[in-house]
């Protein structure tokens, strides 16, 4: 009974969705419109400092295979599970079969899969996927072709931003230009090169999967106390079921990032903040600013708020040029969402929050996108959820 109480009440302490210390003790939830209940997760010791080893969008860190299997080595679950090559029979399929067969089973069996200077991330899954179509190519037609699916899966990949996630990290770029080369009869007569191009198409599709899933960093890399056991799903039989028509490729692979309220409400928000960085970021305050003030600096604190959704106006903010009562509303929604003391007015911890830049907002919503991909798909019955800059927590 005693065990059945601790563990909701520990799963309950990671729930707590928090922003990152951005190293403003005052500013410690993210950014969001007015409305809407963020929570914020805050796991043990998780600081800026200790989640710099989640590689940025400008890093060029491999993204992570995260193996959940500790019983046994990767190697030996792999080849264990495999299934002998084909037989040639002369046809076009069996040919690129055999030589997906001669990438994966190798004696000995090994862990690393590298095709054009690239390591395969996904080597278990891999295996499994084709093995169980006894080493089919699953992205091509019976004359070599790409077929419709491989537009579907550079699509997918492109959008990967959506979700918190960099398109370059599944060779995008890279497949799309192998896609048009095969298309292009330029290497329609190899068979070993367009077994590379069909096992480069799988291993983007699993890898990207496994990002969704639970998450592009093991968690106890930053935490070695980490222990809830990540989401998991048989990718494997996932894009086996999608290649014979169950579904789209895009529909599987939305399908498995999380569906709780909290990740979905920061995805739109980071859709939000990238229009606001696209169109230059929002204005700078420079100085602490009191209701009843007038001039360019109330008129940018209006445009700050208006796009951070505290201030809701049907007129044009560029025309707000008096500290009025709906400003100070908007500033108190502000700093009430900051863990602020809500005064209405710009005072300097409150200047601090409103001049933290888009885009370390985007990135401080990226990371907790993240953590969302580290929580289990359901809480169970009993959890408690708490918001720790608004001082509040649900049952």
């Amino acid at each position: 009974m005693l065990k059945r109480m601790i563990l909701p009440i520990l799963l309950s302490m990671l729930v707590s969705i928090c922003a990152l210390h951005m190293h403003l003790s005052e500013a410690q939830i993210i950014d969001k419109p007015a409305g809407i209940e963020i929570s914020d997760v805050r796991v043990n010791t998780f600081t800026m400092d200790n989640m710099q080893s989640i590689p940025d969008a400008g890093g060029d860190i491999e993204p992570e295979t995260i193996n959940t299997n500790t019983e046994e080595p990767l190697e030996s679950a792999v080849h264990l599970l495999l299934q002998p090559c084909p037989r040639v029979e002369g046809n076009f399929q069996s040919l690129i079969a055999y030589q997906v067969c001669q990438h994966i089973r190798m004696e000995p069996s090994r862990i690393r899969i590298k095709i054009k200077n690239h390591d395969l991330h996904q080597v278990e899954y891999i295996g499994s996927f084709y093995s169980r179509r006894n080493y089919q190519p699953a992205w091509l037609s019976p004359s070599g072709k790409p077929l419709p699916a491989t537009d579907d899966l550079i699509q997918a990949l492109g959008e990967a931003e959506s979700e918190g996630l960099r398109p370059s990290d599944y060779g995008c770029i890279q497949l799309r230009k192998l896609q048009s080369a095969v298309k292009q009869n330029s290497i329609s007569a190899d068979t070993k090169q367009l077994a590379e191009f069909d096992l480069l198409f799988t291993d983007s599709f699993l890898t990207y999967a496994s990002h969704l899933l639970s998450g592009r960093v093991a968690p106890h890399k930053i935490d070695q106390d980490w222990a809830i056991k990540p989401r998991s799903r048989d990718l494997a039989k996932i894009l086996q079921d999608t290649i014979a028509g169950s579904g789209t490729i895009s529909e599987s692979l939305h399908a498995l990032a999380p569906k709780g309220k909290g990740y979905v409400q920061l995805k739109e928000i980071l859709q939000k903040y990238r229009r606001v960085e696209q169109q230059g970021g929002w204005p700078t305050i420079r100085e602490a600013i009191r209701p009843g003030s007038r001039g360019l600096q109330v008129t940018n604190l209006s445009t700050r708020l208006y796009e951070s959704g505290d201030l809701i106006t049907p007129e044009s903010v560029k025309s707000i040029v008096v500290y009025d009562k709906a400003l100070i509303e908007a500033v108190r929604r502000f700093q009430k969402r900051h863990g602020l003391t809500e005064t209405g007015v710009v005072n300097l911890s409150t200047l601090r929050a409103l001049n933290i830049s888009v885009s370390q907002r985007i990135r401080q919503v990226e990371l907790n996108m993240e953590r969302w991909r580290w929580l289990p798909d359901e809480f169970g019955s009993r959890y408690i959820m708490v918001n720790i800059p608004s001082f509040k927590k649900e049952f």
